[in-house]
């Protein structure tokens, strides 16, 4: 059985993104941000699953991208969820759509939210605090 994260230990966060600039770029974000939060990066959904099953303390957050080549996102959304049905874990679709249709049927699979990738890096770190106010309760 997974067990919640030690509040005493850093928030950790997942980043599951097959793009290797992206998972470069929100980790730098992050350390910007918020440096108190450790991200591991996972690059498809099959892998958070293994992980997910494997792991001794669940992250306190997943950012999810939508496009990845192996199993996207929506796939990997609804098999977590299936998994993990009686766990809470906050799932945020961190993606370069911004497609309404995307947005709504990421919700109902049951994502907890839904933010575009800003294209510039100051509006990503802007975004991760935003999260990490939200999602972690670490930057006031």
């Amino acid at each position: 059985m997974l067990m919640p994260m030690n509040t005493k230990t850093a928030p950790s966060v997942w980043l599951v993104d097959d793009d290797s600039d992206d998972q470069l770029l929100v980790r730098e974000a992050f350390r910007q941000a918020n440096p108190e939060v450790t991200v591991h990066t996972i690059d498809d959904g099959d892998q958070l699953l293994t992980q997910l099953q494997q792991a001794s303390a669940l992250p306190k957050l997943v950012l999810l991208d939508l496009n990845m080549a192996r199993m996207g996102g929506f796939e990997t959304l609804q098999a977590v969820r299936l998994a993990l049905s009686d766990v809470e874990l906050p799932i945020v679709i961190l993606s370069t759509s911004s497609n309404k249709t995307d947005q709504k049927q990421a919700i109902q699979q049951g994502a907890n939210a839904f933010v575009s990738k800003p294209s510039e890096y100051g509006k990503l770190v802007e975004l991760i605090k935003e999260l990490s106010r939200k999602w972690l309760k670490t930057v006031h």
